[in-house]
Formats: structure tokens, C-alpha cells, sequence
């Protein structure tokens, strides 16, 4: 059953404003996220324990990324600028090492820490994915807010969407990891294996920003889903032997998958991951059930 309803008109100061608020705010949650990663994951590494100002800095980082998402309510034009930006420039550093050079070097000259932590995102196809999980969740918001129509609820619907996010999530990360840790170990062996791993890697994005697009089905899924993974991202983000185990836990995909997944858990990208898909969930359903 479907309710008509006219398409909801927004004022152009209001989308101007969402707009500034996504492209002034990003780029200190990515700040946040860089800098506040590479201190926990240098932590881990070092098994020195808990960087508290790290974590705190990271987890900054993502609160100040779902209020870029939350613009989405008014406008998705910034969410869908910034989302652009990262997934273009993570897929030129990717494909065109000489650029992760000269933006780790640029990154240098304004913080060490920073360019350390946007180093080992980039390397790692984190910005791609980040990039285009965000721009999944610009269109679906984007989709829910002109609906002319309104589905009433579905438990058909609401299920295969959890099964779709589900199935889509363990696929698209396994990609993700193992194509990133491809990239990045790629200058440390004698087999190119560098355009093996970008293509696993960026096909890992497209599919984690269909998880995200599985919220125009029922915002159901990336709900749990969203949900689920920020837990055990966040978890294993804080204490680095909830980490190592779900890293091994991934391991029987293959060693790749293990080494890209620990690098994702300890610079908090599966946290920020399961954060985004939690905060789409939610616009989502705000901007399909808004009048």
C-alpha cells in the first residue's frame, strides 16, 4: 500500500547552509579521523596500550561525520561534493602512487601525524571506500526525500534488505582488506600486485556503497546491520585484542584479508563504517516518513 504526498519543497538558504555546513565539517572530521587512527593503530602496533587522545580525537572524528550526514535531512548536495572528492582523490592516490607522495607530502608539512594517518587510509583504499559509502548514502537519502509516494512497512521488504546489507557488508569488506593490503604490499615484494589489489579494493567500495543503497529497499538493514558493525568496530578499535581476533577471524579468506582488516579496525574504519550506515538508517527513514 502507498500513500501519495506531494514533493517536499526545501528553502534554497537552508540547502545552501546544509551545503557549507558538509564541506566546512568534513574536513576536520577526516582530520580527526587521520590523526586520531594513526595514533591508536601506532599504539596497537607498538602494544603500548590505549592512546586515550587518539581514540578520543577519532571518535570526534566520526560524531563530526554523522552531522555531515545528517544535512542530508535538508540537502544531499554536500554529502554527495564531499563524498566525490574523496572517492576521486582516493582512487588517483591509489592508482597513481606518485600523488599519495605529494599528498603525504603536502599532508607533512602541515602535521606529521596527519600525514601518517592519511597515508595508511589512502594506502589501504579507505578514502575510496569512505568516499563512495558516503555518496550511497547521499542518493538514498536524496531518493526517500523527493519520494512522491510513502510504502507502508513491509516485513518482506525490511528482511531482504538486512539480508542484501548483511551479505553485502562481509563481501564488500573481505574485498576492501584484501585488495588494500595487496596495494600496500605491493612495493614490499617482487610481484606486482598493486592493479590486482586496486581493482579488489575499489569494487569493495562499490559494494559497501550498495549497502548503503539498500536503504531505498527499507532502512531496516543498515540499521542492524550499521549497528552491528559500529559495535564490534568500536570495540575492537578501543581494546586491540577484540581487534587482533576478529582480524584472524578473517584470516581463513586468506593472510590478506587478516592484515587489511586489522589495519581497518585499528584506524577506526570499521567503526566510522557502521556509523555511517546507523546515521543513513536514520535519514533515511526521517526523510521518507517527513510530511
Amino acid at each position: 500500500m502507498t500513500i501519495e504526498r506531494p514533493v517536499r519543497r526545501t528553502s534554497p538558504i537552508r540547502r545552501i547552509f546544509a551545503v557549507i555546513i558538509a564541506v566546512v565539517i568534513t574536513p576536520l572530521a577526516l582530520w580527526a579521523l587521520f590523526v586520531g587512527g594513526a595514533d591508536v593503530y601506532r599504539a596497537a602496533t607498538q602494544h603500548s596500550g590505549v592512546n586515550g587522545i587518539g581514540l578520543l580525537l577519532a571518535l570526534a572524528g566520526i560524531a563530526l561525520l554523522l552531522i555531515v550526514v545528517q544535512t542530508c535531512r535538508v540537502s544531499s548536495l554536500g554529502l554527495g561534493i564531499v563524498s566525490l572528492v574523496l572517492t576521486v582523490s582516493g582512487v588517483v592516490v591509489l592508482v597513481w602512487p606518485a600523488g599519495e607522495t605529494d599528498t603525504v607530502r603536502f599532508f607533512r608539512g602541515l602535521s606529521p601525524e596527519l600525514a601518517s594517518g592519511a597515508e595508511q587510509w589512502m594506502s589501504a583504499g579507505l578514502v575510496v571506500a569512505l568516499g563512495l559509502v558516503l555518496w550511497g548514502a547521499a542518493v538514498a537519502a536524496r531518493i526517500a526525500r523527493r519520494a512522491t509516494e510513502v510504502s507502508s512497512a513491509s516485513a518482506l521488504r525490511g528482511v531482504l534488505s538486512i539480508v542484501f546489507a548483511a551479505v553485502g557488508s562481509v563481501l564488500g569488506l573481505g574485498l576492501l582488506w584484501g585488495g588494500g593490503a595487496l596495494v600496500d604490499g605491493a612495493t614490499q615484494t617482487a610481484v606486482d600486485t598493486g592493479a590486482i589489489g586496486v581493482v579488489s579494493a575499489v569494487i569493495g567500495a562499490l559494494v559497501l556503497a550498495g549497502v548503503a543503497l539498500t536503504a531505498v529497499i527499507s532502512s531496516a538493514g543498515i540499521f542492524v546491520i550499521g549497528a552491528l558493525v559500529f559495535v564490534v568496530g568500536a570495540l575492537a578499535f578501543v581494546f586491540e585484542g577484540i581487534g587482533r581476533a576478529m582480524s584472524d577471524a578473517a584470516g581463513f579468506i586468506g593472510p590478506r584479508v587478516a592484515d587489511g582488516a586489522y589495519i581497518s579496525y585499528e584506524l577506526g574504519f570499521v567503526a566510522t563504517l557502521g556509523a555511517v550506515l546507523l546515521a543513513t538508517a536514520i535519514v533515511v527513514r526521517r526523510n521518507r516518513l517527513a510530511r
